[in-house]
């Protein structure tokens, strides 16, 4: 059960495809973070045992999973918004550049580090730049790549939001848990992301 709860946490914190949902959890499970997790639980199931089903005990976790995410989400995201802060999915995107050797990347590995469609980062990185966010350009390497690189005014963005968010993630997460429960949580997470 705890790892179920682990993999929701987790979503909280990574996925940046972030809609509000309200109470609808199955509009959730048409992002493409979730179908992910959901193939890749699905292959895992398959390949421990073919007659094997789910239990209830799973099937709520997964519910209680998918509750907490969207709640979660939507209470830092409508944070942001009253403290009129850059969005969770903007966070990310200069979060992922940020941390990058001179602080710049190629648009398909960001991509792939915070699970975005690269529709959904291409729009995103269209309006990063518009607000001066970030620069984009084409890769000298390959002509086909573009390298987007984050800019004093994008560093200042994730300065100022960072504060939000961080009380986000203490109120929702942090305050919930003991230091032992997110160490284990920590071991978990870091055992997930071996696949």
């Amino acid at each position: 059960m705890i790892l179920c709860v682990c993999v929701f946490i987790f979503l909280l914190l990574l996925d940046s495809h972030r809609v509000k949902f309200g109470k609808n959890l199955v509009a959730i499970a048409t992002t493409p973070f979730v179908q992910i997790m959901i193939a890749n639980a699905t292959k895992k199931l398959t390949l421990t045992s073919m007659k094997e089903k789910l239990s209830k005990q799973s099937i709520d976790t997964w519910a209680a999973g998918l509750k907490f995410y969207t709640s979660a989400s939507s209470k830092i995201e409508s944070n942001l918004t009253k403290m009129k802060a850059i969005s969770l999915t903007w966070y990310d995107v200069l979060y992922a550049v940020y941390t990058k050797p001179k602080k710049r990347s190629r648009m398909s590995d960001i991509a792939q580090e915070i699970i975005l469609s690269k529709s959904a980062l291409t729009r995103s990185v269209d309006k990063l730049v518009a607000e001066g966010f970030l620069k984009r350009e084409r890769s000298e390497e390959d002509a086909r790549e573009f390298i987007i690189e984050i800019t004093p005014s994008g560093i200042q963005a994730l300065r100022d939001s960072w504060p939000i968010y961080e009380e986000g993630i203490r109120e929702i997460f942090v305050s919930k848990l003991t230091p032992k429960e997110t160490s284990e949580l920590l071991r978990i997470f870091r055992k997930l992301n071996k696949y």
